[in-house]
């Protein structure tokens, strides 16, 4: 999905932020190399999560 996203002009500026049950360290790599902007491992705090959307929106309103 992550370079589904990211190879599509329409979608590539949306930040990608992932909730998951896997907690294995590649997995977390693999996503961040394919452009995710955050890994939230569950169970997940939610005001981290509503933090982190935020901020994500924030700083794509900032981009050129």
């Amino acid at each position: 999905i992550c370079q589904t996203l990211n190879s599509s002009p329409e979608t590539q500026g949306i930040p990608i932020i992932i909730i998951s049950g896997l907690n294995d360290l590649a997995d977390i790599k693999t996503a961040y190399k394919l452009g995710v902007v955050n890994y939230f491992i569950k169970p997940f705090n939610l005001n981290s999560v509503v933090a982190e959307i935020e901020n994500a929106i924030a700083n794509k309103e900032n981009l050129p």
